[in-house]
């Protein structure tokens, strides 16, 4: 599965889609080595049918790669995302399909991708984080639990490990308010001298 991955990672970031030959790849590979990316290469673009969820958990690890691979598709990993509400009904219910997924797989993909993102933290970029906010906290507040989102509490406050101001804003808009004072110094520290440092802020504080 690891070339045809490679593969499509390559084509998101080039030309923002799959091709023929990747899809093709994809859907001939047999059905232990798609599983759990069968609703991601559909929210791609390939004609491939999601499985059901049912059965043993899908591996974090491929979660979290499939879900990875949609936020490439949306541009994440840049300061200009391109998305609507509708396109971010698709994504989480793809990304919420395979059987084990979490509300935290979802966050952990684009605290990846963001990674990437260049330095600060455009408008386009903080409206993009603040609506993934609503969905992880909100309108999928069935799929969303404190214990899922350890790791990113982890990551933010580990002080060996610095963290860029888009990371730190899609921290501060979905951590669990339990996990809150362990990261929030980090958080703001990431997001010092940037316009969204006030706001946050107050969010933390509330």
């Amino acid at each position: 599965m690891k070339p045809i991955i490679f593969s499509a990672e390559h084509e998101l970031r080039t030309t923002g889609a799959l091709s023929d030959t990747t899809c093709r790849a994809f859907a001939q590979a047999d059905e232990a080595t798609k599983r759990g990316y069968e609703a991601s290469f559909a929210f791609l673009g390939c004609p491939t049918s999601a499985a059901t969820s049912h059965g043993e958990a899908v591996l974090p690890e491929r979660r979290v790669e499939a879900i990875r691979l949609m936020m490439l598709r949306v541009g994440a990993h840049t300061d200009d995302p391109r998305w609507s509400s509708h396109v971010l009904d698709q994504l989480f219910d793809a990304a919420l399909q395979p059987s084990g997924t979490t509300i935290g797989d979802v966050v952990h993909a684009l605290f990846v991708v963001l990674a990437e993102c260049p330095p600060g933290l455009s408008n386009t970029q903080a409206n993009f984080i603040r609506e993934v906010g609503k969905y992880v906290v909100g309108r999928k507040r069935h799929a969303w639990a404190a214990e899922d989102f350890s790791w990113l509490a982890a990551a933010v406050a580990d002080p060996t490990t610095k963290i860029g101001a888009a990371q730190a804003y899609l921290a501060a808009y979905t951590l669990p308010v339990s996990l809150i004072p362990r990261c929030k110094d980090s958080i703001l520290r990431a997001l010092h001298s940037t316009q969204f440092e006030e706001e946050v802020q107050q969010l933390l504080e509330d």
